[in-house]
């Protein structure tokens, strides 16, 4: 039985699929790394579109940090 992820900012399935490397490289999610509540990092993934929206949201932080 293959595992499904989880979209932490949709909640949407992701695709039955028979390993990481499909998932991101074919299917458009991403794994990060992020610090969770008691401070160690956990794995978060993103389907495609939360991804795209992740990423605009982290350069326009950047950006503005950068400029300000």
């Amino acid at each position: 039985m293959h595992e499904r992820e989880t979209c932490v900012d949709c909640g949407a399935w992701s695709p039955t699929k028979p390993g990481e490397l499909t998932l991101t490289s074919s299917m458009g999610w991403r794994l990060t790394k992020e610090r969770g509540p008691d401070g160690r990092f956990e794995p978060v993934w993103r389907c495609g579109e939360c991804w795209e929206r992740y990423k605009a949201r982290s350069k326009s932080s950047i950006d503005r940090h950068r400029s300000g």
